[in-house]
């Protein structure tokens, strides 16, 4: 279910991306969206043990489009994209809501490239 993915993120620019989960036709699970909870963290490297860089999921909208597909829609203005210090890697996890998880799926993976806008030299007007 995992998705590798890159992303570039330019400091002061907005950004958008869309992942879209097709989840198991028929089930009785995650039927609505208080049932289940979408995490984004990036890290300095891709072990689960290396210290966190930047927390997405404030930046996350989730919906539903029919029964089957859920939107995860990553939205970050220009003044978001500042608060990003650093890349890393990332990772979007779905899970059960609360501290049980007894479903949990990594959804996307992948590096966070974070670039600079430069619009002049440093001490001029």
């Amino acid at each position: 279910m995992s998705k590798k993915t890159k992303l570039d993120i330019t400091a002061g620019l907005p950004f958008k991306r869309v992942i879209v989960v097709t989840l198991p036709t028929g089930r009785n699970w995650w039927t609505v969206l208080t049932d289940f909870e979408v995490r984004m963290q990036c890290r300095e490297a891709a072990a689960e043990t290396a210290p966190l860089v930047f927390n997405f999921t404030p930046f996350l909208t989730v919906t539903f489009s029919g029964l089957d597909q859920v939107y995860i829609t990553l939205v970050m203005t220009g003044a978001d994209t500042r608060t990003l210090t650093e890349g890393g890697y990332f990772d979007v996890i779905m899970s059960d809501v609360g501290v049980t998880d007894a479903r949990g799926y990594t959804i996307a993976t992948g590096s966070v490239r974070r670039r600079v806008l430069v619009t002049k030299k440093d001490g001029t007007t």
